[in-house]
């Protein structure tokens, strides 16, 4: 065991936070870290189908190695067939990156990143093509600059993370699952935290380097969003996760968060009022709740501000700072391609909050009160990047103007 690393950690530390403090940039293996490429069973066959692939040239590989050990003994054994076993390997890689299963915790990850003006990247031995297919699924990709990943027979994590630290510099933080990962980074001279999963990783993660070893990203992710604090002028409100929701004064005994059933059993499918909210698709929609509607801001789960003047929710996708992202806002709404999302009828105040909260419920999480004039609006929504390093999603109010028979009735009265 190397004299500088520690044992695992099952919640954040203050180790582990003074790493993440020193780190401007969170490098991500992909396998791991973001998501679960081939789960044990399909790993097994992958890995079948590549032995009688070099089986069928004459090389006979022994030992059940997994898909990237092949392609690397490939290199060393075979190296005129390493190409031919690349390809293969990256079409499977593809097929699954297309229905992987998101790690838990990875987003979190994500949003304190974001949160905390750090820079984010994907540095990985997968091919490339698999990772864009998986962040292309549901519009991630832009969280990532660079995505690095395997672009020819040479797997080795190495090369990838040289070619980061070309790119961004040694302020960086790397995150792996396998000990390969954690030697790899400490080669190229920035911080490794190891991400142990499986019985024994712990140690093989240690013994390669890991300054940090820890079993859940939440701790990571929380070890970010308390260091490096962004000033901000507004209130910005954040979710666990998924959407935020805007309800009228008069419903919010009406809203009920996640209710009872979810709370007292996980493997429930009745979600309550946060369920309902979940199932908006796009970016907003509105949902009945009491005798009124409530705006669920839903896709991403983003840090949100409301801006009076223009009757606009917005939400911080990326931007160097609150005020580059607040300055965009004008330029956003009119180069705008929105979407309409419905009618909502305003007759009091609103509250902005995350939906797994009950309504009445004050003190669980912060939330913004907002005043808006009694009127008819249409709600519109847009995903807007005014600039390369800038993204947000807005929600805005569009009052409805009043109809012809409307207006002869006022001049009437």
């Amino acid at each position: 065991m190397r004299g500088d690393s520690l044992p695992i950690m099952t919640g954040p530390t203050g180790r582990l936070a003074a790493l993440t403090e020193a780190a401007a940039i969170i490098l991500l293996d992909f396998d791991g870290p973001i998501c679960n490429v081939f789960n044990t069973r399909t790993a097994a066959r992958v890995g079948s189908d590549l032995r009688r692939m070099l089986a069928g040239h004459g090389v006979d590989v022994a030992g059940e190695l997994a898909p990237l050990a092949l392609l690397e003994a490939t290199t060393r054994l075979a190296p005129h067939l390493a190409g031919e076993v690349e390809a293969a390997l990256r079409v499977v890689e593809l097929e699954a990156a297309t229905g992987a299963e998101t790690t838990l915790g990875a987003f979190d990850v994500v949003r304190a990143c974001v949160h905390t003006e750090r820079g984010l990247a994907i540095v990985s031995d997968t091919s490339t093509e698999a990772i864009h297919a998986y962040l292309r699924r549901r519009d991630r990709e832009r969280y990532f600059a660079p995505v690095i990943g395997r672009d020819g027979a040479d797997p080795a994590l190495p090369t990838a993370l040289a070619r980061a630290v070309e790119a961004l510099g040694t302020d960086c933080l790397f995150v792996s699952a396998t000990a390969t990962g954690v030697a790899a980074a400490r080669q190229a001279g920035i911080t490794a935290i190891g991400y142990a999963t499986k019985p024994g990783a712990a140690e093989r993660l240690t013994d390669a380097g890991a300054q940090v070893v820890i079993d859940a990203l939440h701790d990571l992710a929380h070890a970010i969003s308390t260091t490096r604090l962004r000033r901000n002028e507004l209130p910005w409100i954040d979710s666990t996760g998924g959407p935020l929701v805007v309800v009228p004064a008069s419903a919010l005994p009406h809203w009920h968060g996640t209710g009872d059933l979810f709370r007292a059993n996980s493997d429930s499918d009745d979600w309550g009022d946060y369920g309902r909210a979940c199932g908006v698709d796009g970016y907003a929609g509105l949902i009945p709740v009491g005798e009124t509607k409530a705006l669920v801001l839903a896709d991403e789960p983003a840090a949100t501000t409301y801006l009076a003047d223009s009757r606009t929710f917005v939400r911080w996708i990326s931007a160097r700072s609150e005020a580059d992202l607040i300055s965009l806002v004008p330029q956003a709404i009119e180069s705008a391609a929105w979407e309409t999302v419905g009618e909502w009828l305003l007759t009091e105040p609103v509250e902005m909050f995350d939906s797994t909260l009950v309504g009445t419920d004050r003190e669980a999480a912060p939330r913004l009160a907002i005043t808006v004039e009694p009127g008819t609006y249409e709600v519109r929504t847009a995903h807007i990047e005014p600039d390369e390093v800038t993204a947000m999603v807005l929600a805005q109010l569009v009052p409805k103007a009043p109809s012809a028979s409307t207006q002869v009735a006022d001049q009437l009265i």
